[in-house]
Formats: C-alpha cells, sequence, structure tokens
C-alpha cells in the first residue's frame, strides 16, 4: 500500500515540475477553475477561497503595521498557536509563480482538535510599488482518522 501511494507521490511530483517548465503563456492560458460555491479546484486538491474582505483587510493591516516579510503577513493572517500542546507544528513555505507573485503556504499540523488534524492555507503575494500585497487566500483540511477525509480537501471535519 505505502509503495503504491509512494509511486502515485512522484508521479504529481514529477508532472508539477515538468509543468513548471513549460511556457508561461500556456500556463496563464490554464487558470484554475473556481467552482461557485467558493471551492477551487487545484491539482486534486479542493480548497475553499477565503472571501475578498477578509483579504482587503489583511492588506489594510500590511499597510498600516508596515509588514514588510511574507512571514509577517502569514503571521498577521493566522498567527502560530503557543496554546497548543503536543506535536503541533507550524510550518511556513515560499514558491515563486513569476511576475513578483509567490504563494506562501502554511501548514498547520497535529493541531489540538477532536475533528480536524490540519489547515493548509495558501496565500498569493504580490509586490505593488515595492510593497506586498495579498491577493489571495484558499484553505483546505485534513481530519482525523474516523472523522472525515484523510486527504487536504475543502470539506469540513465531522
Amino acid at each position: 500500500m505505502k509503495k503504491k501511494m509512494n509511486i502515485k507521490i512522484l508521479a504529481v511530483v514529477t508532472l508539477l515540475m515538468l509543468s513548471a517548465c513549460k511556457d508561461n503563456k500556456t500556463a496563464e492560458n490554464q487558470a484554475t477553475p473556481k467552482i461557485e460555491t467558493g471551492i477551487e479546484k487545484d491539482t486534486k486538491e479542493t480548497f475553499k477561497t477565503i472571501e475578498m474582505d477578509v483579504v482587503n483587510s489583511l492588506n489594510a493591516t500590511i499597510s498600516s503595521k508596515n509588514l514588510k516579510t511574507e512571514e509577517e503577513i502569514m503571521h498577521a493572517y493566522k498567527p502560530k498557536n503557543l496554546e497548543t500542546e503536543g506535536h503541533y507544528t507550524y510550518t511556513i513555505s515560499k514558491n515563486d509563480i513569476g511576475n513578483g507573485s509567490q504563494d506562501i503556504i502554511l501548514i498547520e499540523d497535529n493541531l489540538l482538535d477532536d475533528s480536524l488534524l490540519a489547515i493548509k492555507t495558501i496565500m498569493k503575494v504580490e509586490k505593488e510599488n515595492s510593497t506586498l500585497k495579498v491577493v489571495s487566500i484558499k484553505e483546505n483540511y485534513k481530519c482525523r482518522q474516523n472523522r472525515g477525509h484523510q486527504e487536504w480537501s475543502a470539506e469540513l471535519c465531522n
């Protein structure tokens, strides 16, 4: 079973690497489809799209607090939970998507919740006049065993 999963993961990583090598015009023409319910499809994962009011409020915070780094922006949106016990992790990574834009990815794992195991937040950030601006935010979830789906999904856990 693990061997099949490893092969699937390797295949997905290979496809992502190959697609990153394609001409940018091809990538621009293949925009990620959005479902009207606020859930966005992205390589077999579904995402909940965060409302623009929240994004606009975060951009106002960036301006008023003069936040300069992607990490500061993510911490302003979703601060690390300092009251957790156990093996809680808070991991931020970046993915340069070109034209001065980046995806900032936060994975909070081993949450102190009886049904929710992890949350992934992806924030698209652009540089505008040497200032960082959040363009969009999306998130998805992993559930604990017997509490819902075990893969990343926009569906909430039971």
